[in-house]
């Protein structure tokens, strides 16, 4: 794989995803949490509710606290609670981790990305966020990264670094028995002890903990597992299609001719026959459980150590337990068996409690007025100031008796309009004696006759336009905006927020995703725009079904096709790789295989060649049609910019040619992409300069970090701040800000007492630091988060879309 290097974007919804501690703590398992109604709370082991349905999400209890969130997932913050239900840990963050050994990992957005530090049993910050990556404690460390260049290794409670690492890892794995596996590319797989000496080195894919003094391996060659010691030496014969770490003193395996799934014993022996369709892992008991799914059973139960049946199958999913309780999912949703087989609790005896209704007309924002569907034909509107909460069926219909209520009492789609949970309520702002609004006013599929699911909007990218420009101009440059604004967000998004983000921008959408305008007489080519972004921010959406695999999604809402795969990469000029069978391949934009899968692993394009692997020890480059253009030479390599290409051998890098000749030979500890002739480099890891493409040093080594060079101008830190550098070094922006990206359409984020603003080449502040996160701009427009909210803006600061609160 490529060598990993600080990227200066930042998924930017990831971000949409001290009070001391009062009295004494409970047991952690006294209280485990339950769900109903699309609320999160707190039961005891006999099924009482203990705390309300207060959170969106909840976990369970660990060493005294429990994580709970709320608002929408892509907005969500998090804190901890104790098992009284008081807050410790206010529902700030964005992303809280469970404690572990007295921490908690947090997470704090920068324009330079996520950045991870974390927190103790009080709430306070025991450890800073200055890392770009972190790992929860095991055995008192915790891996950690400051990126590339930087420390990166093992952690102790304090922060300071037990283990240093030579370079930034792929995977660093948590301690166990006093080992960890560190993966620095997939030839080179390594077991460290506590002081970070190594134990054992290997070109094959190691598993992600040592247990029971055993580690699977896995052989490319051979497509099969084995087990061995830290040491490297075999730990018992034998040969498995699949195995997986140690847990309970067992570990679950595929023989190398069995189609089911069995359990081995640490001596190699199948104490579980191989009758097994699927299986989890035991627990730590003294007489441990493990989830399995039986060749005979259509559903989930529990077996032994021994491989007999301890809790019958009947779960519609099964997992591990931990401590006397397992998670399991049933018919009616989430619940918690005991070792016992008995269910935490029987949510469909209970009747939604009066929280949901009190919640409900906080949304609203008014009092709630109940219409009785069996009686909807009398149902009339007292209240014009309240609001009717209608139980519907499903969002694209609507009951009979709520259609004759809506027409009894002239019920109104209007600014309250809510579709809450998951379609169970639909509310209506009440207007006595006025008639439904033009069929026309409204986007989406109809409930009834001229009504429509979703509120009258106006169309904002166009309103932004020039208001003196012809029509058909005005609408080139809003086209233009919204695919700025869906280029960042295939860039910088998870799929499935890309995916939220694409449902949640005006209706024209849809139909730029056919090519053209349906509702304004232009073609989407007469925006002038490249054909490539095009199919980049209008293409499918790799997406993982119920069953696992990754499906491309179109923009209609529905899969491109039935084909289903292991993995899917990033589309980038025109080819996406996939994998399937274990090896790699590449499709087009529509989602058709133009290359069959024949790769160990393979790379999105870039300059018309993609890194690829034909046994996950040699790296090369292939061309569009397939043709291995450069031959696998290499150990680690990062993608093609500007006709060059870093690659590693000997654990340094240098730069190689689009025919594979060095350019640049391998000397340094750390390098970035080639940007406007020049690429940041370092001797030493430490500190940072420029190379041009010879190799020279054009600017000397002496920044604490630098970012690639756009539009004239470079990110550079010194002193732990940042400022920005022309080509022949000088500092001419200061380095005054927290936190700063590279210049992009004349304009660069910067973060300033941790919010972030735009500034132009001259340092002068263009848009005032006021937003929580930040992307760089794209066809006039970026992507910002303010009050939890994700906008899309323009150059002058003026919001173009803005997401729903």
């Amino acid at each position: 794989m490529p060598r990993a290097r600080r990227h200066l974007l930042w998924p930017l919804l990831a971000l949409l995803a001290g009070c001391g501690r009062c009295g004494e703590t409970a047991d952690p398992e006294a209280l485990l949490p339950v769900r109903l109604s699309g609320r999160e709370g707190y039961a005891t082991p006999a099924g009482e509710i203990r705390l309300d349905f207060a959170w969106d999400e909840a976990r369970r209890f660990a060493e005294g606290l429990a994580v709970v969130g709320t608002g929408p997932v892509e907005t969500r913050r998090y804190g901890a609670i104790d098992a009284a239900g008081r807050v410790v840990i206010p529902l700030v963050h964005p992303e809280l981790g469970d404690f572990r050994e007295g921490r908690a990992r947090f997470r704090s957005d920068t324009p330079a990305g996520p950045r991870y530090g974390f927190l103790d049993a009080e709430g306070r910050v025991a450890i800073a966020a200055r890392f770009q990556s972190a790992g929860d404690f095991s055995e008192g460390l915790a891996a950690a990264s400051e990126g590339e260049p930087g420390r990166r290794g093992y952690i102790d409670p304090r922060g300071e670094f037990a283990i240093e690492l030579p370079r930034l890892p792929d995977f660093s794995g948590e301690f166990h028995g006093g080992l960890a596996v560190v993966v620095f590319n997939p030839l080179d797989h390594r077991v460290i002890d506590r002081k970070g000496r190594e134990r054992f080195a290997s070109s094959q894919r190691l598993g992600a903990r040592v247990a029971e003094n055993c580690i699977e391996s896995y052989s490319n060659a051979r497509d099969r597992y084995r087990y061995v010691r830290p040491d490297g030496r075999e730990a018992f014969p034998g040969e498995f299609a699949y195995a997986r770490a140690f847990s309970g003193g067992r570990a679950l395996v595929k023989p190398a001719d069995a189609a089911l799934f069995g359990f081995i014993d640490p001596t190699g022996a199948l104490v579980v026959p191989a009758r097994l369709r699927q299986a989890g892992d035991f627990d730590a008991h003294p007489t441990p459980l493990a989830p399995a799914l039986p060749e005979d059973a259509a559903r989930w139960g529990y077996i032994d150590a021994a491989g007999g049946l301890a809790i019958a199958p009947r779960f519609v999913w099964a997992g591990p337990f931990r401590g006397d309780w397992a998670p399991v999912e049933t018919e009616i949703g989430p619940n918690y068996v005991s070792r016992e087989g008995r269910l935490l609790w029987e949510p469909e005896r209970r009747a939604p409690a009066d929280w949901e209704r009190n919640r409900l007309a906080t949304l609203a924002g008014r009092p709630l007025l109940r219409l009785d569907l069996a009686a909807a034909r009398g149902a009339t509107a007292a209240d014009a100031d309240s609001v009717a909460v209608l139980d519907a069926g499903a969002l694209l219909g609507i009951s009979a008796g709520a259609e004759a209520a809506l027409a009894t009492a002239r019920l109104r789609p209007g600014g309250e309009f809510l579709l809450e949970g998951e379609n169970r309520r639909l509310l209506f702002a009440l207007a006595p004696g006025s008639a439904p609004p033009p069929a026309d006013a409204f986007r989406g599929e109809g409930l009834v006759p001229g009504w429509r699911v979703s509120l009258v909007e106006d169309d904002p990218f166009l309103a932004a336009a020039p208001a003196a420009a012809a029509d058909s101009l005005r609408l080139a440059g809003a086209d233009r905006a919204l695919l700025g604004a869906l280029l960042l967000a295939h860039r910088e998004l998870p799929p499935r927020k890309v995916l939220a983000l694409y449902r949640a921008l005006p209706s024209r959408l849809v139909d730029l995703g056919g090519g053209q305008l349906r509702r304004y007489p232009l073609l989407l080519d007469a925006a002038r725009l490249p054909a490539a972004e095009i199919a980049e921010a209008l293409g499918p959406l790799p997406l993982q079904d119920d069953s696992g695999a990754w499906r491309l999604l179109a923009l209609s809402g529905e899969y491109a096709s039935e084909t289903r795969f292991e993995t899917l990469g990033a589309l980038r000029e025109g080819r996406r790789p996939f994998r399937r069978g274990g090896r790699w391949g590449y499709l087009d934009a529509a989602g058709r295989e133009q290359s069959p899968p024949r790769w160990a692993w393979a790379e999105a394009f870039s300059e018309g060649l993609a890194a690829v692997s034909p046994d996950s020890q040699r790296i090369g480059f292939i061309d569009p049609a397939g043709t291995l253009v450069i031959a696998p030479l290499y150990r680690g390599v990062d993608a093609f910019h500007e006709g060059r290409c870093m690659a590693v051998v000997d654990s340094l890098g240098g730069y190689i040619d689009r025919r594979g000749n060095w350019v640049v030979t391998p000397r340094f500890a750390w390098s970035g992409a080639f940007a406007e002739g020049l690429a940041p480099a370092s001797l030493d890891g430490r500190a940072v300069g420029f190379i041009d493409s010879t190799g020279t040093f054009a600017i000397a080594p002496r920044f604490q970090y630098a970012g690639e060079f756009r539009e004239g101008l470079a990110p550079v830190t010194e002193g732990g701040r940042v400022g920005f550098v022309d080509r022949r070094g000088r500092l001419v922006i200061p380095c005054r800000y927290e936190e700063g990206m590279a210049f992009s359409e004349g304009l660069a984020a910067v973060q300033v007492e941790g919010l972030i603003g735009y500034v132009d080449r001259a340092g002068q502040a263009r848009i005032a630091p006021r937003y929580a996160a930040g992307t760089p701009f794209a066809h006039g427009v970026a992507l910002v988060i303010e009050d939890e909210r994700l906008l899309i803006i323009d150059a002058a600061g003026r919001a173009l879309w803005r997401s729903a609160p």
